[in-house]
């Protein structure tokens, strides 16, 4: 048996069979067993190498990768205490219908729900998410008040100049002003997403709630504020959640949870998970490795883009929202922390060695952008992308948690 943190797969051997030394590996799997992160990062690599690699599994027949149905939801409903585990394991296997992530998304990020806590514990986190999110609208409102020029026949409109209109100005309004500005350049520019009930758009409201949202989130985490590509990242939460308070709070959480280091100010948290990335790239394919050593281009930079905006604008936001679908459930199974090795890692790492042939032919860097960004986003099929063994890793114990 094969364990894949919670869903089990019945099979006898993996067969793994490389180009690379023209060798035959047959790894036998035992009751329990479970791989290390090193072994599975090796195993991830021999899985994808397009060309030089053919990974084979003895599954059970007609076994699919597949999202999470409502009628399989229902199901799971009815078998109370909910088993959170098997849930998550359940969504690792392909997304969830998209229907259900306003009900499971809340519940994947650790928030009390409807079905795992009592109606009055998920009233109080209703009160505690309206009260906070009223809190920072209500400062932001007043941060909009104090930097305006009393003078009303002024047509200074810019954040620059309402700052300059008050006398001294604190950090916290300067920054806030720079923030503002920064939102309200994204808001028409960032589409609203297709509404659950299949009607149209309406992109005026979007750009109110969003402009709202990232002005509260902006002064709720200074340290990060606002940065360009932000508004990409809530638009599924604008989406899925009607109301604001909620879709504050979840965007939040997620944004904690997977992309807020990415906003650092200095670049640190995209250059420290660049070069893990090609950490990874090292101890899979280490003649890929050296090649793109050799052209500067080992730390992986050109996935800045994939990494920066969890995938979005690299395929439609319909298929990316499986991806995040699968990293909530990780993180679920993992206590609610993010894994050293995180799945959306995994993810990018794949998108790499599904291109080996064509980065091996690369000479100078700027070729490997036309190798990964095509006009419609990433030029890798999603459906190879998500069955081609990227979740393999899935399978090994959850541990190097980060501590946050």
């Amino acid at each position: 048996m094969f364990f894949l943190r919670g869903v089990c797969y019945p099979f006898r051997e993996v067969f793994v069979r490389t180009s690379l030394g023209s060798q035959r590996s047959i790894l036998s799997m035992k009751l329990g067993s479970t791989f290390s992160k090193r072994s599975t990062a090796l195993l991830v690599g021999a899985g994808v190498v397009a060309g030089t690699a053919v990974l084979a599994f003895r599954i059970a027949r007609k076994r699919q990768l597949s999202p999470l149905s409502c009628e399989e939801w229902e199901n799971m409903k009815s078998r109370l205490p909910l088993d959170l585990d098997l849930l998550a394991g359940r969504i690792i296997q392909g997304g969830m219908d998209c229907r259900l992530r306003t009900s499971l998304w809340p519940l994947l990020l650790g928030f009390p729900t409807a079905v795992d806590g009592s109606p009055q514990k998920c009233e109080e986190a209703r009160k505690d998410y309206q009260a906070q999110f009223d809190n920072l609208r209500a400062h932001c409102a007043a941060m909009h008040a104090e930097s305006s020029t009393p003078d009303k026949s002024s047509k200074a409109n810019s954040a620059s100049d309402t700052v300059a209109s008050s006398s001294t100005p604190s950090k916290e309004l300067i920054e806030f002003h720079e923030a503002v500005s920064i939102i309200a350049l994204d808001a028409p520019r960032t589409r609203a997403l297709q509404p659950l009930d299949g009607s149209k758009p309406d992109q005026p409201t979007f750009e109110r709630r969003l402009k709202a949202i990232m002005e509260a989130y902006a002064l709720d985490d200074p340290e990060i504020g606002y940065c360009q590509g932000m508004a990409d990242l809530v638009a599924p939460f604008l989406q899925h959640f009607p109301k604001d308070p909620e879709a504050f709070v979840y965007f939040s959480m997620f944004m904690h949870l997977f992309a807020r280091d990415n906003f650092r100010r200095d670049g640190s948290g995209v250059e420290e998970r660049l070069s893990h990335l090609g950490e990874l790239v090292s101890e899979v394919d280490p003649k890929l490795h050296h090649h793109l050593h050799k052209i500067d281009a080992s730390q992986c930079y050109f996935m800045h883009k994939p990494l920066l905006l969890l995938f979005l604008r690299s395929f439609p936001p319909s298929q990316v929202l499986v991806l995040w679908d699968i990293a909530m459930a990780e993180v679920r199974q993992c206590g609610g922390e993010l894994p050293q090795c995180p799945f959306l890692l995994y993810a990018l790492l794949a998108v790499i060695l599904l291109h080996r042939k064509e980065l091996l032919r690369c000479s100078e860097l700027f070729e490997l952008m036309s190798v990964f960004h095509g006009p419609e986003g990433l030029n890798v099929p999603f459906a190879k992308l998500l069955k081609g063994n990227i979740i393999i890793f899935l399978q090994g114990p959850c541990h190097d948690v980060h501590t946050r």
